[in-house]
């Protein structure tokens, strides 16, 4: 669904994937859609980086580029 662009509800299943298992992967993910979303993403991130810091450096570089495209849609949009 994340890849699909459906990002309230991969959101969703995320947040249930983690109710179970809590995992830095789904919170990293979770902070993708939310970014998405324009919603606030910050404490997923943190609680990624809190679970598994080598997984949310190893994908820091996929956040980066996500917020430079959002960056870029928005002064395209003004």
């Amino acid at each position: 669904m994340l890849a699909n662009g459906n990002f309230e509800e991969a959101l969703g299943f995320y947040k249930t994937a983690n109710e179970i298992q809590p995992e830095a992967k789904h919170y990293f993910n979770m902070a993708l859609c939310a970014m998405n979303l324009k919603q606030d993403y910050q404490n997923y991130l943190n609680e990624s980086k809190k679970l598994d810091q080598d997984y949310y450096l190893k994908h820091e570089k996929k956040l980066a580029d996500l917020q430079e495209f959002i960056k870029q849609q928005g002064e395209k949009n003004d």
